[in-house]
């Protein structure tokens, strides 16, 4: 749940490993990205909430903002300063804007079928969104 799980926490004097944060698509589950964490190897410190309205996450569904603004409160809480944001699909959307208004806690980005602005769509886009295809 987003802003109530904590990262594990450190041994003192351990090191702490790079920040990646995943963040899933809609529908989906920070535990979508389980299979993926299992292949990165130390020194990594992941985070894969669910976004609010999925799975545990008892808070009511947010906008793109309201996303951005949530996550953006657990990667400070959690003290995780520049992450790896990884975002897929809708996640994407919420990485991309998370990236454009707080630089300061994203290191990196990692996109995975992402939504953009509707202003990049084309005509070919808005076919294959179409509810009959």
């Amino acid at each position: 749940m987003w802003g109530t799980e904590s990262a594990a926490d450190p041994v003192p004097g351990a090191q702490r490993g790079v920040p990646v944060v995943f963040v899933h698509g809609q529908p989906g589950l920070g535990s979508d990205f389980d299979p993926i964490a299992e292949l990165l190897e130390p020194p990594y410190l992941m985070l894969s909430p669910d976004r609010p309205g999925y799975g545990e996450n008892e808070r009511p569904p947010a906008s793109m903002r309201g996303n951005v603004e949530i996550l953006a409160a657990l990667i400070e809480k959690q003290d995780l300063g520049r992450a790896v944001v990884v975002g897929h699909s809708y996640g994407g959307g919420i990485a991309i804007l998370l990236a454009a208004q707080h630089p300061e806690l994203v290191g990196g980005l990692v996109l995975a079928g992402s939504v953009g602005s509707g202003k990049y769509l084309g005509p070919v886009d808005r076919l294959l969104a179409a509810p009959l295809v």
